[in-house]
Parts: C-alpha cells; structure tokens; sequence
C-alpha cells in the first residue's frame, strides 16, 4: 500500500506517550514530547470568569490562566547515530557468492510477513487480534 505523494516521506516513526523516534536512513530522531503541566485552559474559554480563576488558581495559575513560575523548557530533539548495515538484498546477494546457507529462512520470512498482516488486520478493524503461529490460527481478544 502506498500512503505517501511525492513528498519525501520522514522515514519509519513511532509516537509514544514520552516522544517520537523518526528513522531517517542512517539517523534516529527523538522528539520528546513536553511536559504535561496538567492545566487545560483551551476548555475553560466558555467557562463563567470565576469559575476559570478558581480552576487557575487551583493549579497555582494566575487568574489570566499563565504560569506563576515558568515552565520547564521543553527537551530538544535528540540525534542518535545508526551504523547502517547491509540491506536484505546485500545480505542474499554476498551469501549466494560465498555459497553459506541464507541468513534467514523461508520459516523466519513467513512468520515476520504473517506478524506484520495481522497488525494490519487488527489496525483495520480497530479489534486486538491473537495469532498462533504454530497453527496459524487468527482470533480476536
């Protein structure tokens, strides 16, 4: 499936709950997310005046919904080396020449496939699935 247009793609990302780590060829970058500083003020704007000043003063906010002491500044991105190493097709290609048996097998390739099609079954129907791969067995649960 091709999700992307003609705009270079930002590589593999995974989105965590303490940041972002983005692959970019011979590079990871995390993004750390910031501080919840637990006060919500964009939900307040249609709350009565006193009601949003207590909620702010509750936090130790000022009546205006600002921080009384500033907030911790936010981490900056982070770049972490990656050594690249040879690709799939290196590793077939230098196994054929040197006559040694593949580095991963048709059994190793079939189930790494079959886990990657059942995360995207279980993303499409919004459902955990469970997969038995001894007797390739898909269930939900």
């Amino acid at each position: 499936m091709h999700l992307a247009n003609s705009f270079p793609a930002p590589g593999y990302t995974i989105m965590g709950t303490q940041g972002s780590l983005v692959f970019q060829g011979d590079k990871l970058m995390l993004f750390p997310e910031p501080v919840d500083h637990g006060v919500h003020s964009y939900g307040t704007l249609q709350w009565p005046k006193a009601a949003r000043e207590q909620y702010f003063a509750s936090k130790g906010w000022s009546a205006e919904g600002r921080p009384l002491q500033g907030l911790p500044a936010r981490k900056q991105p982070e770049e972490i080396a990656v050594e690249r190493g040879p690709t799939h097709a290196e590793w077939f290609v230098k196994y054929l020449r040197e006559g040694l048996p593949s580095k991963e097998n048709a059994l190793e390739g079939h189930l790494a496939a079959g886990a990657a099609h059942v995360a995207n079954a279980a993303y499409r129907r919004g459902k955990k699935l469970k997969w038995n791969w001894k007797t390739e067995v898909v269930t939900e649960g």
